[in-house]
């Protein structure tokens, strides 16, 4: 659960996609917004749109964005009995704008920071009919299996959301969650590090579920501004 802050203006100078900034130097924003952010915080904020009830399951640090943060989710109607306050945490990015819009991230979380849940879960985990996991790298992938093995238990539907550095160990370390995934979400230049192929030799227009033993379950393959694909027994959207 992050805090973005987001930076706009034409003294961040642009060269070769890359912004242009020099050493010492100190720049105008004309534009400033303050958001919530993290994989999901998005998620829980963009189901309350649909009038889902939604809780967020995560860290929030004891410092001045605690409030902030808590407000902004009341705001939302996101319910936040399952958030753990911890004393030593912060979570925040920076975000340099673009003219276009494109974003430039500068993120910041202490190395030490990743936060074991699960027996936090064990105590406090809603029975809830939906469950999403966005991308926890820190997390050992048998951490995660306990913790979406919990929610199966429960007879709820999960949804995750994979990262590039789970993806680029492949389908044989991922073995062990898959089998708990309803829907599974990803990019992909991210399904192509998981499959071993070239994103430019994958036709997202025929089946790609097959090359993940995807059946009864949902895949979502995010392509940007080309748009997304899904993948349900045998059909294509």
């Amino acid at each position: 659960i992050t805090i973005d802050l987001f930076f706009k203006g034409e003294n961040l100078t642009e060269k070769d996609k890359r912004f242009f900034l020099a050493l010492g130097g100190k720049y105008s924003a004309t534009y400033f917004h303050e958001s919530l952010g993290g994989g999901g915080a998005n998620v829980a904020v963009g189901c309350s749109y649909f009038g889902l009830n939604c809780a967020l399951i995560g860290s929030v640090g004891e410092n001045p964005f605690k409030n902030i943060i808590l407000q902004k989710l009341i705001k939302k109607s996101v319910a936040r009995e399952y958030i753990k306050i911890e004393k030593d945490y912060l979570n925040i990015s920076s975000i340099l704008l673009s003219q276009h819009g494109e974003r430039t991230i500068i993120h910041y979380c202490p190395p030490d920071s990743i936060n074991i849940m699960h027996n936090y879960l064990l105590q406090h985990a809603p029975k809830s009919k939906m469950m999403y996991m966005g991308n926890v790298p820190g997390v050992s992938i048998d951490e995660r299996k306990k913790i979406l093995a919990l929610f199966k238990k429960n007879s709820a539907m999960i949804c995750v959301g994979l990262g590039i550095s789970d993806c680029r160990h492949g389908l044989s370390y991922l073995k062990k969650v898959l089998s708990y995934i309803d829907i599974l979400i990803l990019n992909t230049h991210e399904f192509s590090e998981l499959v071993k192929k070239k994103y430019s030799d994958i036709n997202f227009k025929t089946n790609q579920a097959n090359l993940i033993q995807f059946d009864k379950q949902i895949l979502v393959l995010t392509d940007a501004e080309k748009g997304t694909y899904a993948y349900y027994e045998g059909h294509i959207f």
